[in-house]
């Protein structure tokens, strides 16, 4: 069992952690950036320290701060929470290199499966069963193209409410789209554009106030479930489409789902964070100036 843990995030995620901690008898240690000073995980944890100003790349994606305060802390191990470090090979690595644990997948995990098409790909080489669909990116339209004549009829998805990422790489209008089919401005055949013989696309649409909120909506679930009667295959732009709805209706469509990732990008998880009610901890911890 661990004796003390630092906790390499803020917020809610900290929160949580801590928690866990003192129901396991373990000590915690936060970590907090100039803004955070007064943050509820840093009141309670047994320790916090200060780890620089508030933008993250000067204070909780420096690993070798984070290193840097473990070591002084006497902490025998590291949780990253999720975001931040948390699909960072460079801090697992860090860790093994100064005898401290990650808790946490190990960096060659991270590697292999930090990208959605690396993923597959390894997938694929174990000969583990996959959805249709490609090994690489899509990058522009005449692949996304090919891709529908083979798999045809494709609807594109563009997930991502706050980028609209699939429009722009597509040269396409997105006044109107998921968010405004979702929140019933639109219905669903007026915001599909037809991009070929056998595809279809549905942009993000303009950026609503509550991108989460709509993709976790019965809403959602609803548009999922009555694709797989149009189309034989559904072109998903955008994890947290999958991480806010429930895998049956996924599963439940024609002949599966296909991810398409922008090159480079990595996995996202649901960030939606629950509302911090009033707290019984106990003590407050103490906080290095």
């Amino acid at each position: 069992m661990f004796k003390k843990i630092l906790i390499a995030n803020r917020g809610e995620i900290a929160v949580r952690i801590i928690r866990a901690c003192r129901e396991l008898g373990i000590r915690s240690a936060a970590v907090f950036s100039e803004v955070d000073r007064k943050s509820l995980h840093v009141r309670l944890a047994d320790e916090a320290y200060p780890i620089g100003p508030a933008p993250s790349r000067e204070s909780y994606l420096r690993i070798d701060k984070i290193i840097d305060v473990a070591r002084r802390a006497g902490c025998d191990a590291i949780h990253p929470g999720y975001g931040f470090l948390a699909e960072n090979a460079a801090l697992p690595r860090a860790c093994l290199d100064t005898g401290l644990t990650f808790i946490g997948p190990p960096a060659e995990a991270m590697e292999s499966l930090g990208s959605k098409t690396a993923g597959r790909q390894l997938a694929r080489r174990a000969e583990v069963p996959t959805v249709p669909g490609t090994n690489d990116p899509i990058e522009n339209l005449s692949e996304a193209q090919a891709l529908a004549q083979r798999m045809s009829p494709v609807l594109i998805i563009d997930g991502d409410m706050r980028k609209g990422s699939v429009a722009k790489a597509l040269g396409i209008k997105n006044e109107k789209g998921l968010s405004t089919v979702l929140s019933g401005d639109h219905d669903f055949s007026e915001a599909t554009q037809k991009r070929g013989p056998n595809l279809w696309v549905l942009p993000s649409g303009p950026v609503p106030h509550n991108p989460a909120e709509l993709l976790a909506s019965q809403a959602m679930k609803n548009l999922l479930e009555n694709l797989g009667t149009n189309f034989r295959h559904v072109i998903i732009d955008s994890p947290p489409v999958l991480a806010v709805t429930d895998a049956t209706i996924i599963s439940s469509l024609a002949d599966g789902v296909l991810l398409v990732a922008a090159r480079g990008s990595t996995p996202r998880t649901n960030s939606r964070v629950q509302r911090i009610g009033r707290t019984r901890m106990g003590r407050s911890g103490t906080v290095a100036r």
